[in-house]
């Protein structure tokens, strides 16, 4: 293996530590320096660094430093601040490296020597890079090293019967890197080997697990100058000249941990969930299929808190939705939640505007003087403007279906559940609704759609297969026609 770079010159001496943050805005990458005991965020104009995203609130949180470290603190914004993927709670410590969620924008807190100039040079790195449903995706190994399985806790789960729930793992050990077979039932293979002990990899290595075929690559990087500004100048590199960041998931909205249902039957309990175990990530855009009768419905109806596990645990947007009452649980859902059923389900006494204004007028999330403008843009969206203030009985199932969509974009929720929302829509009008949901998906919402169309299944970045109460990852490639149940 190359051996490793390190640091080749400081060209001041080290005064006490400071710190800033990177984030990426347009095409540009800019930097903060923090030199004061106060830095503010928000969309307010006033604020130190102004996020221009409207999922973040005017004052929405502070980072403090003191002689101790650095503190963020949420100013009970309305969608809450992440660190590493977890919501902040009154405040929290911030670390070298840490990752902080504003709204929809990523920051980057660092700690750093501000010497005027200093010569970097970056060690030698490593990554695997494999194939995701026809998307390349790549992974950096840091020195905690990977572990490969089907089991939830890996950090590179393997949805694939072949892989063992926890299959073989990469170590750092000397200097090199090593990877090593857990008594997996089908063995882990390096170069078409089946390894019998730990192996040093080298690079360009192909490691198959499973199914899956990874590349160890190293990636090289070349010293470089770094010109630090004035202490609290914001300065801008080009994204190509910035350094690039491997692909990092954002927050986790939906966590299902070993999540068991059992419903009564005349003929004893039946198991619909057989410990199932999900995690996805905010903005990622999943497609659940899979025969009737498989526990696609039970699995959404967890996820939305309609229905309760036997045993296990759901999270949804940082909370255990679980150990919530059915008030809180109500109220909860219509923040968070959008849900668009199967079969409609507006209430047939109230007009189209009004069934769209339900959520906002239950949750308050919209002042009563904006929810009927917001009503009509959501109805222009779907394209129902002229049947604002029909009742649902004056409008076709295809309409009906369309209503039901902007009702549940109303509270301008994270997370979306969809069961079959276009299955009552023409070919057109559903290519029509799929592209609006992938705009939202682009915006950073999270959704989860049952489909049996086969041709929208394709276009899912990634699919879940239901089957028998347990759950698989599918290529959408290789999505066929759903045989009868």
């Amino acid at each position: 293996m190359d051996e490793e770079l390190s640091a080749v010159t400081i060209n001041q001496s080290t005064p006490k530590p400071q710190a800033r943050i990177i984030w990426t805005e347009g095409n540009e990458e800019k930097v903060q320096l923090i030199n004061t005991a106060e830095l503010t965020f928000g969309r307010a104009t006033d604020s130190n660094i102004v996020v221009k995203d409207q999922r973040a609130s005017r004052n929405h949180c502070v980072i403090l430093s003191n002689p101790e470290g650095y503190l963020v603190m949420d100013k009970e914004s309305a969608n809450g601040t992440f660190v590493n993927g977890e919501k902040v709670v009154k405040s929290r410590k911030l670390n070298d490296g840490d990752k902080l969620l504003v709204g929809d924008t990523e920051f980057r807190f660092e700690l750093i020597a501000p010497e005027l100039e200093a010569t970097i040079a970056i060690q030698l790195s490593y990554r695997l890079v494999w194939d995701n449903e026809g998307q390349k995706i790549a992974r950096e190994i840091g020195k905690e090293g990977l572990t490969f399985g089907r089991n939830s806790d890996n950090d590179i789960v393997l949805k694939d019967l072949s892989v063992s729930r926890a299959h073989c793992k990469i170590i750092q050990e000397a200097g090199e890197f090593k990877i090593i077979d857990l008594e997996s039932t089908n063995g882990t293979f390096v170069n078409g080997h089946k390894i019998a002990g730990p192996q040093v990899l080298s690079n360009e290595d192909k490691l198959l697990v499973g199914h899956i075929e990874f590349i160890y690559e190293a990636l090289a990087q070349e010293p470089k100058t770094l010109v630090l500004p004035e202490m609290g100048e914001v300065i801008h590199y080009p994204l190509a000249e910035a350094p690039k960041s491997i692909e990092v998931s954002g927050p986790v909205v939906v966590d299902l941990k070993d999540v068991i249902k059992d419903y009564a039957s005349p003929g004893g309990s039946v198991r619909i969930l057989k410990g199932i175990n999900l995690l996805v990530h905010a903005g990622e855009f999943v497609g659940i299929r899979g025969p009737s009768g498989s526990g696609k419905s039970t699995l959404l109806n967890m996820v939305t808190g309609i229905d309760r596990p036997t045993s296990g645990e759901v999270i949804v947007a940082s909370q255990s939705i679980t150990k919530l009452n059915e008030n809180r649980m109500a109220r909860w859902r219509g923040e968070h939640i959008g849900v668009i059923f199967q079969f409609f389900q507006l209430l047939p006494t109230l007009t189209i505007i009004e069934n769209v204004m339900l959520p906002m007028d239950f949750c308050r999330m919209w002042k009563p003087r904006e929810r009927t403008q917001r009503a009509m843009e959501l109805l222009a969206k779907v394209e129902l403007t002229e049947h604002a203030h029909k009742l649902p009985s004056a409008l076709s199932g295809g309409q009906q279906q369309r209503a039901a969509i902007a009702r549940a974009l109303a509270n301008n929720p994270p997370v979306i559940i969809a069961d079959e929302p276009t299955g009552n829509l023409d070919s057109k009008t559903a290519d029509h609704m799929f592209t609006l949901f992938e705009e939202l998906v682009a915006q950073g919402t999270t959704f989860l759609m049952v489909t049996h169309d086969v041709d929208l299944a394709k276009r899912f970045p990634r699919v879940i297969e239901v089957l028998d109460g347990e759950l698989f990852e599918k290529r959408s490639v290789d999505i066929h026609e759903d045989r009868p149940a």
